[in-house]
């Protein structure tokens, strides 16, 4: 049998689509190393977000089991697993890198981990004056233990041992009404209680995002780099 392991966002697995749905992990674990059957499971130590993770794995009628745990201390024995998916996880996490060992510890020789996350000091935001784009960036990193991430992370898969085969990036563009202005008008709020920018500075902001966006000259985005390792056999 094969076994992925999906640990993802600040929590873990959250609420569990990834491995439920569609063209997520579970669908597809069977096949794992040329195996005929499989199973997906997912670690997420918030027993509320785990239950929903449960209900929809049900409903949706997939294998996906899910564990009470952390990334730092997963609750699986060595050589468990397939293959390790764990998407924005790192970014939160007190010590990144013993995350990475756990994931191969519990990895099989041979099997493969994947991992994604952000790199927050490559926020962009424009239009914006360089003071208000200062303090919205310090914002954004501030609420990461480890903002700079995703560019650590084939140096935390080679001190554990593993083998980097793929290293990658892509720029999340923001669109301007459904997710980009909202998270500016949140950075605001949090800028103006941190005292790193006034009322007034935030309001002609949003007035100048508001009418870049009316034209297309809007633009928010920040970089994500994935990375995806081996353990030797």
């Amino acid at each position: 049998m094969g076994w992925f392991l999906f640990i993802r966002h600040s929590v873990g697995a959250g609420t569990g689509s990834a491995p439920r749905v569609r063209g997520g992990a579970a669908p597809r674990v069977g096949g794992a190393a040329g195996r005929t059957t499989g199973s997906a499971i997912g670690v997420e130590p918030h027993p509320g977000l785990r239950a929903v993770a449960e209900r929809r794995a049900a409903e949706a009628g997939s294998p996906a089991r899910f564990l009470d745990g952390d990334a730092q201390a997963l609750p699986l024995p060595d050589g468990e697993l397939d293959a390790v998916w764990c998407e924005r996880v790192l970014q939160h996490l007190t010590d990144p890198a013993k995350a990475v060992a756990e994931m191969a510890r519990v990895l099989r020789p041979g099997g493969r981990v994947a991992l994604l996350d952000t790199d927050w000091s490559t926020f962009v935001l424009h239009p914006a004056a360089p003071e208000v784009r200062t303090a919205l960036a310090a914002v954004v990193q501030g609420a990461a233990a480890h903002p700079e991430a995703g560019r650590s992370l084939a140096g935390w898969l080679v001190e554990a041992g593993l083998t980097v085969d793929t290293l990658g990036a892509d720029v999340l563009l923001h669109d301007s009404h459904t997710v980009g202005r909202p998270i500016v008008r949140g950075l605001g709020a949090a800028a103006v209680d941190r005292g790193l920018l006034t009322g007034e500075q935030c309001d002609r902001l949003y007035a100048d995002l508001d009418a870049a966006a009316e034209h297309g000259a809007f633009h928010l985005s920040v970089t994500m780099f994935a990375a995806i390792a081996h353990r030797p056999r």
